[in-house]
Parts: structure tokens; sequence; C-alpha cells
């Protein structure tokens, strides 16, 4: 194994995990530059994340990352027998995936805000930014509209109709009732009544659309050409819905949310 570069300022210094270590402010792994392409967690992974003088967001989402030679089958760690989660593993489903969501989300739009600016500079202190950044920017990009996704889905505010004399459309639900939604964190029928007067603004729908056509799956409505997404503008969407839940589901005696997912949540 090649020597530590950061202990040898002659050693081969990998360009993209520089700039990396220098967006994020973090120091560069401890590796050798041909083993940067072996990651050390999975998918799901969110390392620990100081966000203010007093508390650090620590989450260890499941990676789902298991040796070859020992395969675990996946089991779903919630799997209520009528669908419906109980207070104890709603409060559990905050903690562990809500606040990802969130984090992950708010995380990536800084991120992505300091990518931004070195892209209009081109490079980052006296350092060339190198072309592979572009492939993490995408990645970035795609990533953190993935979350908006989600996070929207999560809330689940009607569709507008392409007809204004029509009914706002309902989100499509899974068949087998495992969608955790906003309105399971809320008294009964509380989040259902905000939301008959939060219907989506043309653009967010529009946009989730996007998200869904251009992301989420292959189709033939996907656009060819650059695809610019304004990361302050998708946050500037969601927020209301945001603090709309937190204001209903933390007034609540029996509060279900987590410590951790309300922060993540504000941070958005």
């Amino acid at each position: 194994m090649a020597e530590d570069w950061r202990q040898d300022s002659k050693a081969p210094r990998d360009p993209l995990m520089d700039l990396l270590s220098r967006l994020t402010k973090v120091r560069a792994p401890a590796h050798s530059a041909d083993e940067y392409s072996q990651p050390t967690v999975g998918p799901g992974y969110c390392p620990p994340v100081e966000y203010n003088s007093t508390t650090t967001i620590n989450m260890f989402v499941e990676t789902g990352v298991t040796p070859a030679s020992s395969p675990v089958p996946y089991q779903c760690t919630y799997a209520p027998e009528d669908g419906k989660l109980s207070s104890d593993e709603l409060l559990r489903y905050s903690e562990r995936h809500l606040s990802y969501e969130a984090l992950m989300f708010s995380e990536l739009r800084s991120l992505l805000r300091r990518l931004r600016e070195a892209e209009k500079e081109k490079h980052l202190g006296d350092k060339t930014v190198p072309t592979e950044w572009e492939f993490v920017g995408r990645g970035l990009v795609e990533s953190y509209l993935i979350h908006f996704r989600n996070l929207v889905a999560f809330f689940q505010p009607p569709w507008p109709h392409e007809d204004k004399n029509r009914e706002p459309r309902k989100w499509p639900r899974a068949k087998d009732g495992t969608d955790v939604l906003a309105e399971q964190y809320c008294e009964n029928g509380c989040w259902e009544r905000e939301m008959a007067s939060m219907c989506m603004e043309r653009k967010l729908a529009t946009l989730v659309d996007r998200v869904s056509k251009d992301c989420a799956h292959l189709t033939t409505k996907r656009r060819d050409g650059a695809r610019n997404w304004d990361v302050d503008e998708l946050s500037d969407l969601v927020r209301p819905y945001v603090e709309k839940f937190l204001q209903l589901a933390v007034e609540r005696d029996d509060c279900q949310l987590s410590q951790t997912a309300i922060d993540a949540l504000r941070r958005i």
C-alpha cells in the first residue's frame, strides 16, 4: 500500500478527493489514492454532522452491505401485521429514516452551494478543479433531488389538476399500506384538513414530476440537453410543509417525532 499522502507531502494526491476534502472541510481518509474506489460504508450511512454548538446528529442507518461470503436475506425492519406503526415504531422510524432524509436534504444543499461557487471560479484556492468533479456534482444533484421527492411524498400535498375547476388529485399510495406519511404523526384527520388548503403550487408539482421523469426511472418523457436545478428554490418550495408538519406533530401530547428528527427538519 502506498504511504499516506497526508503524512508524506511527496506522495501522489488524488485531486478529486482533495477537492471534496476542501469542500466539506473534512480531512481526507488515510488511504492511498488507488484505494479511494473501495468504499468503507454503503448506501444509507450518514456520518456524524455537527450542526450547532450544543448538538450533534449521529445517525448510522443500516447499510444493507454484507460480506459476499455470508449473504443475509433482506428483512424489513418495520412489518406490522395491520400495516400501521405503533407510537414507539413511529418514534424509532423518525429517528432513523425521517431524520436521515431531512439531514441529507439540507447537507446536500449546502454542499451543492459550495460546488456552485467552485464552478464559477473553476478553482479552489490554488488548486484546479479536476474534471471528475462534474460527475460528482451530477451525483450530488440527483441525490438531492431524490431526497426532495421523498420529502414531498411524505407530506403528500394534493396535486393541482390541469383543469382548475376540478378537485386536486391525491398522491398514489402503496397498495399494501406500507408508506409512512406525515399524517401518521398528527392527530387524526388534522394533516388532511391542513393539506386541503395547501395544494401544491403549480411550480412545485412540475418540479416533482420532472424529478420523477429525469431521475427516478427511464421514460420517453425524459428531457434532452442540460438540466438546471435551483437547489434553493426546491428548498423554499418544500419548507412551508415542513413548518406546518412540525407545528402539528410537535404540539401533540404524545409527540412521536424524535428530537433528532425535529432538529433535522428544522434545518430545512
